[in-house]
């Protein structure tokens, strides 16, 4: 079982789709699929199931979901303190819709930089009804669009 996994199994699980969690991972979706058959084998249960127009959670899928949302949270906290520890500037993910990461993120992040010295930055582009999921599973730290749902 991989963080890798974990990351794709509550993605999808909260984002209703393997597309979803593919593009808020920024990978491919036979990626988050490989990823999701790999954990699906490793637990012995299918976790997920297509629904309709979406993927719903197994009985299995919905008393692992939260435990791999912890797990995902604390590397996050892992990998945190390992920055810390090393000295390293601290990082603040930033995630927004393409509008926003192409026009108003940069001199946002610029403006911030200017102030924040010791702070490294990534952005990355997401749709807007991923970034509740993305900030839950701290996959993001800040999360900038018009209307954010979630």
């Amino acid at each position: 079982m991989t963080l890798t996994q974990l990351e794709a199994f509550v993605l999808v699980a909260r984002l209703g789709s393997v597309k979803a969690a593919a593009n808020a991972l920024g990978v491919s979706e036979p990626a988050v699929s490989g990823a999701l058959a790999a954990l699906r084998q490793q637990l012995g249960d299918p976790l997920v199931v297509r629904r309709g127009n979406g993927m719903s959670l197994t009985p299995g899928g919905q008393r692992v979901v939260g435990i791999a949302s912890q797990m995902v949270n604390l590397a996050a906290e892992a990998e945190s303190a390992v920055r810390q520890a090393n000295g390293a500037p601290a990082l603040v993910r930033v995630v927004a819709t393409a509008t926003v990461a192409e026009f108003v993120v940069p001199p946002l992040l610029a403006a911030f930089g200017a102030r924040a010295t010791a702070v490294s930055t990534t952005v990355g582009v997401s749709e807007a009804g991923e970034a509740a999921a993305l900030l839950h599973e701290r996959l993001a730290d800040v999360c900038l669009g018009p209307r954010l749902s979630g």
